[in-house]
């Protein structure tokens, strides 16, 4: 792995796109209701996946807020659709909670968002970025789609990015999409600690 990041330079959009997709497999968790909210229970799961999705705005400098929430484990995640909870308690104590690590990529503009979204009532703590993290290998791309192909040499799908994540309930394509972001961070995240435990 420290070869390769020393030379990532292989790592075209041919060969990516040559790699073995990989998907989240596990239990996926609608969270549609203040009832389903209010009965989860997450686990001991100590480090959690993250992720966002937003209906794309195609005007500029309109941005929507954000439709739902991603937060997976190894074996099950959990898709919180916004609109559909008035009770977002539960929600804002996993983000608040400095014992559970979130982690994500790229995630400045989702925490703004979060902020928006939940107020002052939300103060988001023990979030990690592997985009951050992985900011001193002097790499051309940080993506999660590249990261995916460096770390854990698989490809994931992203032609579900821009579809309307306003809609409900999500397509189960869609479903597996968000799963998977979030499910993805988490994997390479422990990926990048083994090669660098400090």
């Amino acid at each position: 792995m420290l070869q390769q990041l020393d030379d990532t330079a292989y790592l075209t959009p041919d060969f990516i796109n040559s790699l073995e997709v990989v998907s989240f497999s596990g239990k996926i968790h609608n969270i549609d209701s203040d009832n389903k909210l209010k009965n989860l229970e997450i686990g001991c799961s100590d480090i959690l996946g993250f992720d966002t999705e937003t209906r794309p705005s195609f005007k500029k400098n309109i941005s929507n807020k954000i439709s739902i929430i991603q937060l997976s484990d190894e074996n099950n995640a959990y898709i919180f659709y916004l609109k559909r909870l008035s009770n977002k308690d539960k929600i804002i104590q996993i983000f608040n909670n400095e014992n559970i690590t979130k982690v994500g990529s790229g995630i400045k503009d989702d925490l703004r968002k979060i902020r928006e979204s939940f107020g002052s009532s939300v103060e988001p703590k023990s979030f990690v970025d592997i985009q951050q993290m992985v900011k001193s290998f002097n790499l051309k791309k940080f993506n999660l789609r590249f990261l995916t192909a460096l770390f854990l040499n698989k490809r994931i799908i992203k032609s579900s990015q821009t579809s309307n994540w306003e809609r409900y309930p999500l397509t189960e394509k869609q479903q597996i999409y968000a799963a998977t972001d979030a499910w993805i961070c988490l994997k390479i995240y422990k990926e990048i600690e083994k090669v660098f435990p400090d």
